[in-house]
């Protein structure tokens, strides 16, 4: 492996928003995408899908009835999405390019949103920072709405064995995932006032502004197969990663 760039710039973007916004679908093919021109790309999957899909097949109950296996459950994805993200920022020192792009599939405020308890402030506090500074460590916040809010007929819970939410739920979460961000400089609405992939190139345009690369990538959305990250698994880009 040819040796690191140094001082290598680290841009970390959340993908965030209501059950059903495309969030891991568009993950996948922002990245694809991006990769294909040249960046250099790591995407973190979901964490609360992983433990889900693990074996926690109640957690609809658990989440609406949010007490103290609610608790449990939302520390669990807190402590294992901020070692993913730790991982990731390592890695990305290792790659022999002078940007790298961390794409995360949720952040660790998105469990504010389905959680009413006041278990953030503390795990931020053990963690050594605060909620405040979490937010505002990444370089920006990409919330993609719930499809069950402007595109209904779209909403579907067939897709992903780890989504609970009733259409009315999704749109609840997805304006309190929303607060749960509020306050970030760089933090940008993705709605569904167009079809998906109209919604896709919205997030690619707010992706390359935020990248100061905005207007050089041409690339027809169409000819880019989707594809979902593998749930267990953190990506690795394969492009300016020289060996």
């Amino acid at each position: 492996m040819s040796p690191p760039v140094p001082d290598t710039r680290i841009v970390e973007i959340v993908l965030t928003g209501g059950s059903c916004a495309g969030k891991t679908e568009a993950l996948g093919q922002l990245a694809r995408l991006l990769r294909h021109d040249g960046h250099c790309v790591v995407t973190v999957p979901e964490v609360a899908t992983m433990i889900i899909k693990g074996g926690v097949g109640d957690i609809g109950d658990i989440a609406r009835q949010d007490g103290e296996a609610y608790c449990r459950f939302q520390r669990e994805v807190f402590v294992t999405h901020r070692m993913l993200r730790r991982r990731a920022q390592a890695m990305a020192q290792n790659f022999a390019a002078p940007v790298v792009l961390i794409l995360f599939d949720r952040g660790e405020l998105d469990g504010m949103a389905y959680h009413n308890h006041d278990c953030f402030e503390r795990l931020a506090a053990e963690d050594g920072t605060t909620v405040a500074e979490i937010r505002d460590s990444y370089s920006a916040v990409m919330h993609l709405v719930t499809t069950a809010d402007g595109a209904e007929d779209f909403y579907t819970k067939a897709n992903n064995s780890a989504r609970w939410d009733k259409p009315e739920e999704a749109r609840f979460f997805d304006a309190k995932v929303l607060r749960a961000w509020s306050g970030h400089p760089r933090h940008f609405v993705i709605d569904n006032r167009t079809d998906y992939a109209g919604k896709l190139e919205r997030l690619l345009k707010a992706t390359l502004n935020v990248l100061d690369a905005p207007g050089q990538l041409q690339i027809d959305l169409g000819a880019v197969a989707v594809a979902q990250p593998a749930p267990m698994e953190m990506e690795l880009a394969l492009g300016p990663l020289l060996s």
